[in-house]
Order: C-alpha cells, then sequence, then structure tokens
C-alpha cells in the first residue's frame, strides 16, 4: 500500500467517524443553517445563534462521555451543562454510535457552566484511571 492510499485511506475513516458523530449530535442539537437558527435548550426554553456560532463547547474523555455547556445564553439568561453518556453496541469498547444526553443543569454564569463540564469530565477522567 502507498502512501497516497493510505492517506486516502485514513481521510475516509475520519470522515466516516465525522458523519457517525454529528448524526448522533443531531438528535440533541440540529445543525444549523447558513444564517442564524434556534436551538432548544434541555428546559425547553430557546437559544437564538448567530450565523457561525456552536451550539456548544464539550470535553470529551478517552471512554467517549462528552461533558457540554452552551457558550451562549438561552431566552431565559440562562447557561447550560449536559454530559453525553454513550449508549448500545461499541459503548463499552470505547467505539460508540449513540449518545444519551443526562444531567441537564443551568448556571447563570458561563464560567459556571464550563466549570462545571469542566469538573465533570476531569472526576470522569479519575475514575477512568483509576481502574
Amino acid at each position: 500500500m502507498t502512501e497516497r492510499q493510505r492517506d486516502a485511506a485514513e481521510q475516509a475513516a475520519m470522515d466516516a467517524a465525522n458523519r457517525i458523530f454529528s448524526d448522533a449530535l443531531a438528535e440533541f442539537f440540529p445543525m444549523p443553517p447558513d444564517r442564524g437558527h434556534t436551538v432548544q435548550t434541555p428546559s425547553g426554553s430557546r437559544l437564538r445563534l448567530k450565523p457561525g456560532q456552536r451550539e456548544y463547547r464539550y470535553y470529551r474523555s478517552f471512554d467517549e462521555w462528552m461533558f457540554c455547556y452552551t457558550p451562549w445564553k438561552d431566552e431565559n439568561g440562562d447557561y447550560w451543562t449536559w454530559t453525553y453518556k454513550p449508549v448500545g453496541k461499541g459503548s463499552q469498547s470505547g467505539k460508540a454510535r449513540k449518545w444519551v444526553a443526562i444531567n441537564p443543569a443551568r448556571a447563570r454564569k458561563r464560567k459556571t457552566a464550563s466549570k462545571r463540564a469542566y469538573q465533570r469530565y476531569t472526576t470522569r477522567m479519575k475514575k477512568y484511571k483509576e481502574k
């Protein structure tokens, strides 16, 4: 196998993984159109985004758990933190294809939401390292 073929195979694998990941997340947050869009938060309130703004940021652990928070206020002036837990086939081996959102929490400050997501991430990583 030549280097070019190996690079093409790696790119194809990355593209497939990105498609699977984005499909899994699309259940909770839809993909944005080019003009601004509205996303529904776990409480049911709406988060209005401008073009180019990401819906959320996240920390990802080695065992596929994702700890997310919104960097923008929703219509009530709140920020959100939640966790994506891998479920179904591949969730134990680190090759998950589906995630479920759990533990939504509201915060009045973005810094608090970010800290909460990071604390959940570090707690999970400590448990993971202890095993």
